[in-house]
């Protein structure tokens, strides 16, 4: 045989064969590039309520918190049981002697008066017995301390008038009238001038007192006892009542201090005038006195001098004694 010749030309492209019988599966080729997120899909319906999870740990504490508004009041608690007694206290200091009683003294005199032992004078002044004012009189029982004014004045109080809107001072009707000093000095039944008119009126002396206080009249001329219990403070004369000119006056409680008065006189004050400012015993000026019963006391008689004192009743002040 001879050499292989030179290799010819490629053919033509030859007729598409029939389709051959399927081959056996491939291996598992490699896992192919992540793709493009696709778009989000529509909400689904919801699901059933899953079980309850487990309880999860304590977390940390909060911040505190602002302050809240006040509450409503609650009820009343039931009372609770009485405590144990305390141990007893130290010994107070000493009590004072003011209590809700006063007492007023009088001098009748030129001199300020002394309070009792065991008193404490509030205040001094000039004993007033009454006023009177557009014909009227408004009386100041002895016993009390309003009758113990702290200054003199022949005029004290002032006229003042509901349609106008206006007061007068020193009105010339109007008067004053004063417990006067009981002296052996000659009263001068004119009038006395201003500076003159203060040695004739009484000074007072305003007390505290540490128990009620009580006037006891015997209605002779014996000085009566205190009750028992009851303590003296002073004796005096039974007086009842002062009048002067339109027979207006003052009367004086007979229970009061004020109406036993420790010195006697047929003129125990005196008046003062308004507009003037004068003062005088004026000699219509009635006093009125409790008299010593006996049988010759209901029958009219004018007495004066010592027979005059013996017939003036008697009596005493007294105060409970704590």
């Amino acid at each position: 045989s001879g050499d292989f010749g030179d290799e010819g030309p490629r053919g033509e492209i030859g007729a598409k064969g029939f389709t051959g019988t399927r081959g056996p599966r491939g291996g598992i080729g490699d896992a192919g590039r992540v793709g493009d997120q696709g778009i989000e899909g529509q909400k689904g319906d919801r699901g059933f309520q899953g079980d309850q999870g487990a309880k999860g740990i304590q977390g940390d504490n909060g911040p505190v918190g602002a302050i809240g508004v006040d509450g409503l009041k609650g009820v009343p608690g039931e009372q609770g049981t009485r405590g144990l007694d305390g141990s007893q206290g130290p010994q107070g200091n000493p009590g004072s002697p003011v209590d809700d009683f006063f007492i007023v003294r009088h001098s009748q005199t030129q001199a300020v008066p002394a309070c009792p032992p065991r008193h404490v004078k509030l205040w001094d002044g000039w004993s007033m017995l009454y006023t009177r004012g557009n014909g009227y009189a408004a009386g100041q029982d002895l016993g009390d301390p309003g009758s113990c004014m702290r200054l003199f004045s022949p005029m004290p109080f002032m006229r003042c008038h509901s349609v106008g809107g206006f007061c007068q001072t020193s009105v010339h009707h109007d008067r004053s009238y004063w417990l006067a000093t009981i002296t052996n000095v000659t009263r001068p039944m004119g009038s006395m001038p201003t500076d003159a008119v203060g040695s004739h009126v009484s000074r007072c002396s305003v007390c505290t007192a540490p128990a009620e206080v009580v006037a006891v009249h015997s209605q002779d001329n014996s000085v009566p006892d205190c009750y028992p219990g009851w303590t003296s403070l002073w004796e005096g004369y039974s007086f009842v009542q002062g009048t002067s000119a339109a027979a207006e006056g003052s009367a004086q409680g007979l229970e009061s201090p004020g109406s036993c008065l420790e010195r006697f006189n047929t003129a125990p004050y005196l008046e003062c005038f308004g507009g003037s400012g004068r003062c005088v015993f004026n000699a219509v000026s009635l006093s009125y006195w409790i008299s010593a019963l006996d049988a010759s006391s209901q029958q009219s008689r004018v007495l004066s001098g010592g027979a005059l004192l013996r017939s003036v009743a008697r009596c005493r002040v007294c105060e409970l004694q704590r």
